[in-house]
């Protein structure tokens, strides 16, 4: 399944053809949605790719666990993320020891896919756009790279956790990176605050996450206001009071750590072998939003231009 073309391909779309029709759904009226469906990206085809080839997996793997089971052995089955997914179980149902279908989980291993794809491929996005608008921290984080991985020396875990100004670069993009509204939470049941605010079953919570990450200073946009010292180099997978950007307590992101060395790891190997600016050779805006409240990338066309190292 590694290895599937098809499976490869919806990973990597799919994100794609959700987000496009995000904005647009904001500006139309609720009652019109369903009219609108037809005419937008639509996501069914790459859940039937999951059909098509993780839902068969997932049978032949709870057939061996079904068989091991009754033999009285271990099933010997690699303890992966998917193996998770079949295992864990659906709560909301009324037989509570239930799991979830074989097609549940496959349209669930496509959702991790675009939580996963899309969080890191937008903050390398902004990463990105910010060195181009900022050339004095292009300078800086490139420094800091030739200095610790120069030439052709292998980028690894050890060496980013030396790039001290590539963490703070990376903390402050994604701080300036997060939504002004997030992280929204669903009250499973009737929930009342300390100081008396009450939340009914069913309804949903969101924070607003710029003014959790600046303070007071939410409202600065401008490019020159973008300064990794104000990290002050406090780790970029850590949560503090300034950075919720992952979340907050038990449902924090369980994958950041591989998340932000996935985008750093990206980052230096693009800057060590490509000169990167716009098309156009101006400036770009490096988080414009939808809507002004959801954080997106600039869409200003990039030229990668290689290096001789």
């Amino acid at each position: 399944m590694a290895t599937n073309t098809e499976v490869i391909k919806s990973f990597a779309e799919f994100t794609g053809d959700v987000t496009k029709n995000v904005g647009i759904f904001m500006i139309v009226p609720k009652f019109l949605h369903p009219y609108l469906v037809s005419y937008l990206q639509s996501a069914n085809k790459h859940y039937q790719v999951m059909e098509k080839y993780v839902a068969p997996v997932i049978v032949e793997r709870r057939e061996k666990m079904k068989q091991a089971q009754e033999a009285g052995v271990d099933h010997g089955l690699e303890n992966n993320f998917l193996q998770g997914l079949m295992e864990f179980k659906n709560t909301d149902a009324p037989n509570k020891s239930s799991y979830y279908t074989e097609k549940e989980v496959a349209h669930a291993v496509l959702l991790v896919a675009f939580a996963s794809v899309h969080t890191t491929s937008v903050n390398l996005s902004f990463s990105i756009y910010w060195l181009i608008a900022r050339p004095d921290l292009k300078a800086q984080l490139l420094e800091e790279i030739e200095r610790i991985v120069p030439g052709n020396t292998p980028v690894t875990h050890e060496a980013l956790s030396k790039m001290q100004f590539l963490n703070n670069f990376m903390r402050e993009v994604l701080r300036q990176g997060a939504d002004k509204v997030a992280t929204g939470k669903k009250a499973l049941r009737d929930f009342t605050f300390k100081n008396g605010y009450q939340v009914p079953k069913g309804h949903s919570v969101n924070t607003t996450l710029r003014q959790l990450n600046f303070g007071d200073n939410a409202t600065r946009s401008s490019v020159e206001d973008m300064d990794p010292a104000k990290s002050l180099n406090k780790v970029s997978t850590s949560p503090a009071r300034d950075f919720a950007s992952f979340g907050m307590g038990k449902h924090m992101c369980p994958g950041r750590f591989f998340a932000v060395q996935e985008i750093e790891m990206s980052l230096v190997h693009l800057l060590k072998h490509f000169d990167i600016d716009t098309v156009s050779g101006k400036k770009p805006h490096p988080v414009p939003t939808i809507a002004g409240v959801v954080a997106t990338t600039c869409e200003e066309p990039l030229v990668f231009t290689p290096k001789h190292i």
